[in-house]
Order: structure tokens, then C-alpha cells, then sequence
């Protein structure tokens, strides 16, 4: 008898994980990973979270991992199964990026990266990270092995410091270059041959404290290899905002990155400019700066005070935008036409605010105020948070052909200083997930309804969705 009793219930406990899991991630369907720091305990992780993407409601909310050695806990990404996570930690010690798995949750160990890292990418079944003293460092998505690094202090010339930002691109058409044997000077494609490359475009931002070691620059990397295609430096063509003895910032400061294939443009943020700066993409990967383009973001059209932040693209009917947010004490939010590479529009808004996070299911870009804001003081640039409780919604459905003056701005009070968000399902869902210092909250983007608020574990830092 007792034997049976035991044989249903492991029956039962298999139906359990088998079947009614599964629906209810069905019935919720998008999972969301949150790195989070623990101001008492002095500890950080990474927690998962399941929206529902039609009605709104937050279903299971867990910790994946949480550590000690986490308390600085930032970036988290996903690799490409799913079954593992990435997080940089911004502590003075190292380890710097640790790895988790999903199921069952638990650390699995870390990557051998010895000093501070600024971004973290997914690249097939591997992560690429930025490296503060100057290194790409490419590693296994499993468990940190098979790692390759690329050294900008010895592989570039004049020495590159300091990367930023990544972004990684996938099978671009490149042609087969080969060699006439017959003239050994003389290359040619004669036979229109392409081949499918991958390619991680990066910014490097600031020289360092000597000079010696040079930033503002944008280089193109073969992918896995880490091979150098492309180097080229940004021009410093605003003197008069150079600070005179501290290299760090004596140049335009590129710092994120938005790359449209599409329009063959390398847009990135020139932060110690207020500017933005804009390139052929083909250029780039060739180590060639042309049709570069750089302008002010002020609103008044003063340089080195908009200091453009966050960014993200907007593609709809066929043209291609990019939207960027200032921390400049005179705020402002600018849409730039990739096409023609000029701002098309300036719309008043407050400094700081994050990433806005394009919803084409309603034609929409949204985004919260976190406030950061900054300032240029004498020799030095100051940093402040004046965080603010409302949603901002910038609707393109009024879009018509080229005419962007339709475009709209509209806030909404959701009574809680947002931190981040992320779409819900951008392609069908006009639901974001927003964080704040100790919440979580689901809100409708095109009429700011809160659909649902819950408690977070720990102070939330980072989303990343589940693909």
C-alpha cells in the first residue's frame, strides 16, 4: 500500500513539472530577468519575473542567484539558449562577470576577466564584453571557457583605452577580395563573390589620464575572432571644450552606439560634445571615416552641454529614426532621420530621461525619467539624479511619408519615480514593465494605466527578456 502511495505521488509530482508549469509559463508567456542590489545585506542577483502579454498580470517572481560577491550587481543578459545568464558586477574587486544557470537556478562559476567591465553582449553561444582598461574579452556562454581577447592597448595604433559600447551584427555581405597572381599589387572581385560575416562594432570613449593611450575612436571587430577590421578616430574638432591637462576630456567622448544597416549608418553619442556624430557603416568596417556628420543637441544649439545619454532606433514605414534622450541640465529629447542624417525634431523634455523602448505593435516609443543630469563646473563635469513620476509617450501613428510634425508627446503621473523599462512584446503588446526602487509595475503604454504593481526583490538594476 505505502509502495503505491509513493508511486502516485511521484506521478503527481511529475504531472506538476510537466504539464502545469509549462501552461503556466504558456498562460504568461514572456520572462523577464532583473539584476537587483541589496542596500542591508550588502548582497545582489538577478531575479525572474513572467507578464502576462494580454492582460498584464505578473505571475512567477523568483531569484535566479544571489551573492555577496553580487552587490554591485548591473548588466544582465540572456546567452542564446536561455540557459544561462550574465552579469557584470561593478565592484573594485574582481570577480567582474559571473554566470548563472536558469533551471535549476544556481552560479556556475565566472568568466576570467580581471577588471572592471561597462557592456556585455550575446553573440551565438558566447558573451563579448567591454573591459575598462582596454579589452574586448570574448567567453563561452556555459561556463566562461574558450576565451579570446582582444588587447586595444597593444592591437591598435596609437594604443586604444577605455571600450564602451557593443553592438554585434550578423551575416553582413561582404565580397571575396582575391589576389591576381598575375599583377601581386592588383586585388579584384571580378566575380561578384560575397561571403557572410559577423562584426562587433565598438566605441572607446576617453583617452587616458596620460594621453598615451587614446579613446574617441570606433573600431570594427571580426566575430568570434576578434580580428581588427576597421579603426577609426573621431574628429576633435571643438577645441574650445577640451579640458586643458586632463586628456579624459579632451575630445568628443563617443559613447553609445546605434548601428542601422539599413541607411549605412554608425550613429554614436559624443558626450563631452553635447553632439551626436554620424558615418558610413561600410566605412567603419573598413577603417574609412566617411560622410561624418556631427551636431549639437541642444536645444539652443550650444556645444558640450547637452550631454545626449540614452538612445534607441525607430523603424516604421519604411524609415528609419533614431531617438535620444539629454542629460544636459536644458533636457531634450531629439529624433534624428537616419536617412538624411539630420534632427527632424526637438521635444522638450525634462533631463534623464532612460532608454525609450519603441513599441511597434502601437507605433509608440516610451520611456521614464530617472533624472540623471549633468553639468560642466569649471574643470569638472557634475552628476545629479532629479528623478520625476511620470511616463513619457512619443506617438508616430500620426507618422505621414516623411512629415514627422504629426509625431506627439504625452506624460502620464504613474506615482512612482520609474528607474528602467521594457517593452512586454514589442511586435504585439502596448504593455511595459517598469522598475522603480523597490517595484515592479506593468503599464499600458498608449493611455499610462498601472495594470499591476508588485513588491521587487532587492533594488532592481537591469531588464533583460527572454528571447
Amino acid at each position: 500500500m505505502k509502495s503505491l502511495q509513493v508511486k502516485f505521488a511521484i506521478f503527481v509530482i511529475f504531472v506538476l513539472v510537466t504539464v502545469l508549469h509549462p501552461l503556466s509559463s504558456l498562460l504568461y508567456g514572456r520572462e523577464f530577468l532583473y539584476s537587483y542590489r541589496m542596500e542591508e545585506s550588502g548582497r545582489g542577483g538577478v531575479a525572474i519575473v513572467e507578464v502576462n502579454e494580454e492582460t498584464g498580470n505578473i505571475g512567477h517572481h523568483a531569484i535566479i542567484c544571489e551573492d555577496s560577491r553580487l552587490s554591485m550587481a548591473k548588466k544582465v543578459r540572456y546567452n542564446a539558449a536561455a540557459d544561462r545568464v550574465g552579469i557584470i558586477n561593478e565592484g573594485e574587486e574582481p570577480p567582474f562577470v559571473f554566470l548563472s544557470k536558469t533551471s535549476p537556478p544556481s552560479l556556475v562559476g565566472t568568466a576570467d576577466v580581471d577588471n572592471l567591465c561597462d557592456e556585455l553582449r550575446v553573440y551565438k553561444r558566447y558573451f563579448v564584453t567591454s573591459c575598462d582598461k582596454g579589452e574586448i574579452v570574448l567567453f563561452k556562454g556555459v561556463d566562461g571557457s574558450e576565451q579570446k581577447t582582444f588587447k586595444a592597448k597593444k592591437e591598435l595604433s596609437p594604443p586604444g583605452n577605455r571600450p564602451e559600447d557593443i553592438v554585434v551584427l550578423k551575416n553582413r555581405a561582404e565580397p571575396v577580395v582575391v589576389k591576381d597572381m598575375t599583377e601581386p599589387a592588383v586585388e579584384s572581385n571580378s566575380g561578384n563573390e560575397v561571403k557572410k560575416t559577423d562584426i562587433a562594432i565598438v566605441s572607446f570613449q576617453k583617452d587616458n589620464k596620460s594621453g598615451k593611450k587614446i579613446g574617441n575612436r570606433i573600431i570594427a571587430l571580426s566575430l568570434p575572432e576578434l580580428k581588427l577590421k576597421g579603426d577609426v578616430l573621431i574628429p576633435r574638432n571643438h577645441p574650445e571644450l577640451h579640458v586643458a591637462g586632463n586628456h579624459k576630456l579632451s575630445g568628443p567622448g563617443p559613447e553609445v552606439l546605434l548601428v542601422s544597416e539599413e541607411t549605412n549608418t554608425v550613429l554614436t553619442t559624443l558626450d563631452f560634445y553635447g553632439a551626436i556624430g554620424m558615418m558610413d557603416l561600410d566605412g567603419v568596417i573598413k577603417g574609412n571615416l566617411k560622410n561624418y556628420r556631427s551636431f549639437s543637441l541642444d536645444k539652443e544649439g550650444k556645444w558640450g552641454t547637452a550631454f545626449p545619454d540614452r538612445a534607441c532606433l525607430v523603424n516604421i514605414n519604411g524609415h528609419h529614426f533614431a531617438l535620444i534622450t539629454n542629460a544636459g541640465l536644458n533636457g531634450g529629447t531629439n529624433l534624428i532621420d537616419l536617412e538624411t542624417r539630420t534632427i527632424v525634431r526637438r521635444f522638450n523634455t525634462p533631463p534623464g530621461l532612460e532608454a525609450p523602448s519603441y513599441l511597434p505593435s502601437c507605433m509608440t516609443a516610451v520611456s521614464v525619467c530617472s533624472g540623471k543630469t549633468k553639468y560642466r563646473k569649471g574643470n569638472e563635469i557634475i552628476k545629479e539624479y532629479h528623478p520625476d513620476k511620470k511616463l513619457y509617450t512619443f506617438d508616430f501613428s500620426g507618422l505621414s511619408g516623411s512629415d514627422v510634425s504629426a509625431i506627439t508627446l504625452s506624460t502620464t503621473n504613474i506615482r512612482i519615480e520609474g528607474k528602467a523599462l521594457i517593452g512586454v512584446n514589442k511586435e504585439t503588446s502596448p504593455l511595459v514593465l517598469i522598475s522603480a526602487k523597490d517595484t515592479l509595475l506593468v503599464v499600458n503604454a498608449i493611455d499610462g494605466e498601472v495594470i499591476e504593481k508588485i513588491q521587487s526583490i532587492g533594488i532592481p538594476q537591469r531588464f533583460e527578456l527572454k528571447n
